[in-house]
């Protein structure tokens, strides 16, 4: 676990320098095809789709960061009248749920990403891009939501067995 635990910190910290290079990258295109368009009238062909490629991969590590931090919305209005192992298990099964969802995405995502790389398919707008690559976001975010999601599993799982354990969405603790 504590392997795991220690995985998942630094390639979510690893994952949150990505969302910011996509992020910054998002606002020059943005910037730039403003711009261009509007100053010089002379529209950039290819910054739209290149932001919002970069805004697909930053939706997917942005929502694993988001797992990390337990930041998604969760609603507790029931699981706050339980006991600290009732409410571990309404949250491992609920985790059950979201890691058998994730892997199917992760596998599905995977081979629709492997038929798009064979057929050869580019970018109109960027012919260096092929559009495997960006198809590439959702079974790659999946996984770190994954990895995520397993830590939380397995926490919950410790709580659960023995009726110890803080807040059971806190990154941090262990």
């Amino acid at each position: 676990m504590q392997l795991l635990q220690a995985f998942n910190t630094k390639v979510n910290k690893i994952l949150c320098g990505i969302m910011f290079v996509t992020f910054t990258l998002m606002v020059i295109l943005t910037f730039m095809q403003v711009v261009f368009r509007y100053c010089l009238e002379q529209p950039l062909s290819w910054s739209e789709e290149g932001a919002k490629y970069l805004f697909m991969w930053a939706t997917y590590t942005g929502a694993s960061i988001a797992f990390y931090e337990g930041k998604h919305i969760n609603v507790t209005l029931l699981t706050d009248l339980f006991s600290p192992r009732v409410k571990a298990a309404f949250y491992l099964l609920a985790d059950g749920f979201c890691l058998w969802f994730l892997f199917v995405f992760i596998y599905q995502g995977f081979i629709v990403s492997q038929r798009v790389f064979m057929l050869g398919q580019f970018s109109p707008s960027l012919p260096w891009l092929p559009i495997g690559v960006t198809y590439l976001a959702i079974p790659v975010g999946c996984f770190f939501m994954f990895c995520n999601v397993l830590v939380y599993a397995i926490r919950h799982f410790h709580t659960m067995a023995t009726g110890l354990g803080g807040d059971v969405y806190d990154p941090h603790e262990i």
